[in-house]
């Protein structure tokens, strides 16, 4: 039997945690067009959406990011980038700015034909390989840019190495009627993924994938060059986790059930603000 955790060992668990979060890589996917927010996305990529008043839906996860004291931001833009670029400015409204800080727009590598936009999620991955092999990660977080969250990504790092896995994803449960708006997960006992399906028509489980996922670099690298360059595989969800899942990676679940909103329509932006309404009044 395990005695109780001693203060040096809480210690020198908080130091391997700081280098984790040190030898980490954050990139946001930002260049969705969110087409049900309507008017709203007219001018403007969905991540760039005004929020609050004077906030864009971006600022969400900046400001996690920041506040999990992560450091080394690439964010991944396409669809109308002007307004969420001239936002993100240099950075320093996040204390973004400094010798080991930084946040960088990544723009897809524009040619001739629409061939040269991203294809889909692990597509816009692969075409910036390089700026994660100038960084060399041990560790790259991957996040959406128009979610409406407060999390602490650096619990989650953490049970991605205690769980030695090759890609943890964090879920959360949803009613029933609305899984089928995301990928679903399977579980076991200890919470290793078994069973991955985007967007289902008949959902068989209510435990959602978060749209965040932290990846062992090495792995990340790998998989994409595996599959992603041949064209194969250009999304997260519809391709490569399920090719990881068949293949034996090892999958975990970092379960979360804190407030999140995908503010994927105008009713779900609509109710998000009446959120922070309430919450102001409480």
């Amino acid at each position: 039997m395990s005695g109780p955790i001693t203060h040096r060992e809480e210690l020198r668990a908080g130091e391997r945690l700081a280098r984790d979060l040190r030898h980490s890589l954050a990139l946001i996917l930002a260049g969705g067009v969110g087409s049900r927010l309507n008017v709203l996305v007219r001018q403007r990529a969905k991540p760039a959406v005004p929020f609050g008043g004077i906030y864009r839906l971006i600022d969400f996860t900046l400001s996690n990011l920041i506040n999990s004291g992560l450091e080394r931001v690439g964010i991944l833009t396409q669809y109308l980038p002007y307004s969420l670029t001239d936002h993100i400015g240099d950075g320093r409204h996040w204390g973004l700015v400094g010798r080991t800080r930084e946040v960088r727009i990544l723009p897809p590598h524009q040619g001739a034909s629409g061939s040269d936009w991203y294809l889909g999620t692990a597509d816009a991955i692969y075409r910036n390989l390089g700026y994660i092999h100038r960084h060399d990660p041990e560790f790259v977080l991957l996040l959406s840019g128009d979610h409406v969250y407060h999390m602490d990504y650096a619990p989650m790092i953490d049970a991605h190495v205690r769980a030695g896995a090759d890609v943890t994803i964090a879920v959360r449960r949803v009613p029933m009627e609305q899984a089928s708006d995301f990928g679903t997960v399977h579980v076991d006992r200890d919470s290793y993924i078994v069973g991955f399906e985007e967007k289902p028509a008949v959902p068989t489980s209510n435990l959602i994938s978060m749209g965040i996922y932290v990846f062992s670099a090495r792995v990340l690298v790998e998989r994409l060059m595996r599959w992603t360059s041949t064209g194969a595989a250009p999304d997260f969800g519809h391709h490569i986790f399920p090719r990881m899942l068949s293949g034996g990676d090892r999958m975990f679940a970092y379960e979360w059930s804190g407030y999140w909103e995908d503010v994927g329509t105008l009713r779900a932006y609509f109710d998000s603000h009446m959120d922070l309404v309430r919450a102001e009044k409480t």
